[in-house]
């Protein structure tokens, strides 16, 4: 099972959490705690997209 410390490594040498924290349906007003919440958990990697359009929450 995999953890908040472990991570992928990208072909560019980056790396990247294997776990992220999705923000999809989720509305402004919610994903604004709720991205602050999980980034104070340990979350590093936040997954969202235009398309989400919840970006002023995030």
């Amino acid at each position: 099972m995999k953890s908040l410390q472990d991570k992928y490594i990208l072909r560019n040498g980056v790396e990247v959490p294997c776990i992220g924290f999705g923000t999809w349906k989720m509305p402004d007003e919610v994903a604004e705690n709720a991205v602050k919440a999980a980034i104070d958990t340990g979350y590093r990697h936040i997954d969202t997209a235009g398309a989400y359009r919840n970006e002023k929450g995030v």
